[in-house]
């Protein structure tokens, strides 16, 4: 009969005690209500309130949460379109590039472990931005546009997250390369990714801007500056 040793237990013990979330792998972001835990490995997001989020702060400074910034009171009266908008055409090299950003997007999404998927589009958002001039805000938008135009016709589930990075790559066949970012916001808590150029949202609504950054793609700010087409 296998008999576990007293030293043994209680070395697993101290294991399964470890504050929740409080690893290199997982991104802490603090709105002033509760502590939003996102597991970049897989993707999965966690809210701490009360005892538990003040139980997380960390008294050695390792792990500090972003600060998520406080967005403006909607009182409920938000407005949201009720309807997609019409998406023109891209054109053929526009809708060509779409299209193959939008098969290597998912291909990469659902080809390895399930609970690495998030890990796995932050990994291609990544190369996408390595070595390529900076876009301009017009050639990301229509990166953006063209990704939107030829996602209608994809019978899976294509979200910010995926047409976001379906864009960079988009992008990154036209060899030029916008920023990626993945944020929260508040009121309510909620999670988005979407690029942008010279740190401003490309084709996004006005409200993205209550984002705050979690993961930047990347991290510094581009100094170049691509010329025109």
């Amino acid at each position: 009969m296998n008999r576990r040793t007293p030293g043994r237990s209680r070395r697993t013990l101290g294991r399964s005690r470890r504050t929740p979330g409080r690893s290199p792998s997982v991104i802490a972001a603090d709105t002033g209500h509760a502590i939003i835990l996102l597991d970049i490995r897989a993707g999965r997001v966690r809210a701490l309130a009360g005892t538990a989020a003040a139980g997380w702060h960390d008294p050695s400074g390792v792990f500090v949460p972003v600060q998520v910034r406080e967005a403006a009171a909607s009182w409920g009266a938000s407005e949201t379109q009720a309807a997609l908008p019409t998406l023109a055409a891209p054109s053929v090299t526009w809708a060509v590039r779409a299209l193959a950003a939008i098969v290597t997007t998912l291909a990469i999404r659902s080809g390895g472990a399930r609970g690495q998927t998030f890990a796995r589009m932050i990994w291609l958002a990544g190369g996408a931005g390595r070595c390529h001039r900076a876009a301009e805000a017009p050639q990301a938008k229509a990166a953006l546009d063209a990704v939107r135009w030829a996602a209608q016709f994809v019978p899976v589930r294509f979200a910010c997250l995926e047409e976001s990075v379906a864009a960079s790559v988009a992008l990154a066949l036209s060899g030029r390369s916008a920023d990626w970012r993945h944020g929260i916001a508040c009121d309510p808590v909620r999670m988005h990714a979407w690029i942008e150029v010279d740190g401003r949202p490309v084709g996004e609504p006005s409200s993205t801007s209550d984002c705050t950054p979690l993961i930047c793609i990347p991290q510094s700010t581009r100094a170049q500056e691509a010329p025109h087409e």
